[in-house]
């Protein structure tokens, strides 16, 4: 039987800035269990054609209303990225063939790695993402503490 792929770590080139694009191993349970911030994290999720992407500017229009920083994780370049680790090519001759290709290599991707590699890879993301503006969690509930003690 095989185990589920938060068994395992795997290589994956995060796709994104250049300072976090490069192989990281992903341990998605300890990247939640240290991402205890006030953030919000909101997925969408539809069919090909829906207003995905104007859904996504409203919210983010909104929240930034109430100070929040937004930024988008789109699943389809975390598949784009890492379709060299399953050797199909993305065909983006027409958006039809585009749209099956992801759909194949994001398929392959899971056969692979596992269910729960997109989610995986998205979690290594948000954490690339917080690290590049935050730093290290720590740090941050350091200077708290110490903002507090003064």
């Amino acid at each position: 039987m095989q185990g589920t792929a938060l068994d395992k770590s795997q290589e994956f080139q995060l796709v994104g800035n250049d300072d976090v694009a490069e192989l990281s191993t992903i341990n998605a349970t300890q990247e939640i269990k240290d991402s205890v911030t006030p953030e919000i994290i909101i997925a969408l999720c539809g069919p090909i054609g829906s207003p995905l992407h104007e859904t996504a500017e409203q919210i983010s229009f909104s929240l930034k209303k109430y100070g929040y920083k937004t930024y988008d994780i789109r699943l389809s370049d975390l598949i784009r990225i890492n379709s060299k680790y399953t050797s199909i090519n993305i065909d983006e001759s027409t958006n039809l063939k585009k749209f099956k290709s992801l759909i194949t290599v994001g398929d392959k991707l899971r056969e692979i790695y596992g269910s729960d590699i997109l989610a995986k890879l998205a979690i290594a993301k948000i954490s690339a993402e917080r690290k590049k503006n935050f730093g290290e969690f720590d740090d941050i509930v350091n200077e708290s503490s110490k903002r507090g003690s003064e």
